[in-house]
């Protein structure tokens, strides 16, 4: 079987275009609001709209996800949904049963508000079937058993919004060689019969921290997988932390760098099934003086879809 996967779906074909991240903070975005007309879609983590559980371990939702539906009813554009913490590199087990079917209940209750094109997390393992939290995805090994353990995972989301996928995350260790982590993409891709969501500047942070060669790495990855790209800007780590060296973080929390630019050029004419690009900024990152840069962004963002994606998927 090749490594591609029938994109379309229930949901269709259709490009949506250019979008943006809105993060859960309602002064983030009342700051960013005058983007938003300029959008084709957006994209938003329903966990940023969490608010604890109640007595009977239910997740509850946050009131103000108000300002997200009058986002949904002023522009009447798609939304998507890009996961935290669904811990794609669980496996399922009796022991995190209840938490799973609450996660699952609580991202049925998101997508019953906003009909999600799709819905994505990150790829790795950041919750243990009782519960215990890493806080950052952990790597997985290139195996089989990986591979099946994310099939489960994503199998379980297919059941609440039918188009799901992963993203490619930042790891500052790996459990193999950082080089086939494009090859493991592509194995999950198809054995998990699910898209990819290419963040772009965690490809750069990727090969920058392994001192890899990005577009080497670009070319082993069968973009023919990729649903979305994620476009960003990141920061380098203190020096104290490791008295010395630094590594490159995925913070997305400043400008998108020409490097990060230049490989949003180089993928999306290799990946003919794009619905979207997706610019990314997190809460408490912008502030007002930095709106203009981000408005210059988009506009760079969609003039290279505009001049590189086709009309129509292939």
């Amino acid at each position: 079987m090749p490594d591609v996967i029938d994109p379309s779906g229930s949901s269709g074909p259709q490009r949506l275009g250019v979008g943006l991240f809105l993060p859960g903070s309602l002064a983030h975005l009342d700051l960013i609001d005058p983007l938003l007309a300029s959008c084709d879609f957006f994209e938003i983590s329903p966990e940023t709209f969490l608010k604890g559980q109640d007595e009977n371990k239910e997740l509850l939702i946050r009131n103000d996800v108000y300002a997200l539906q009058e986002i949904k009813t002023r522009f009447a554009k798609p939304f998507v949904a890009h996961g935290l913490q669904y811990s794609l590199g669980t496996a399922l087990s009796a022991s995190g049963e209840d938490s799973l079917q609450r996660w699952l209940t609580l991202i049925g209750k998101f997508h019953a508000l906003f009909d999600f094109q799709w819905y994505t997390d990150h790829l790795g393992y950041s919750v243990s079937p009782e519960g215990l939290q890493t806080l950052l995805p952990l790597p997985l090994p290139h195996t089989q058993e990986a591979v099946k353990t994310v099939a489960r995972r994503l199998a379980q989301l297919k059941s609440i919004v039918p188009q799901v996928g992963f993203e490619n995350s930042v790891f500052y260790f790996t459990l193999g060689d950082p080089m086939r982590e494009a090859d493991f993409y592509n194995t999950l891709c198809r054995e998990a019969q699910c898209h990819l969501l290419l963040d772009t500047h965690n490809i750069y942070t990727h090969c920058k921290n392994f001192n890899l060669d990005p577009k080497e790495f670009c070319r082993r990855i069968n973009g023919e997988n990729v649903i979305e790209l994620h476009v960003s800007g990141g920061s380098e780590s203190e020096p104290e932390w490791l008295e010395g060296p630094t590594f490159r973080l995925d913070s997305h929390d400043g400008p998108v760098p020409e490097k990060v630019w230049d490989l949003v050029e180089f993928l999306l004419p290799r990946c003919p099934h794009i619905r979207g690009a997706t610019l990314e900024r997190l809460d408490g990152t912008v502030e007002p003086h930095e709106v203009p840069q981000l408005a210059e962004e988009l506009d760079r963002l969609r003039g290279l879809w505009e001049r590189l994606v086709s009309p129509t998927p292939c």
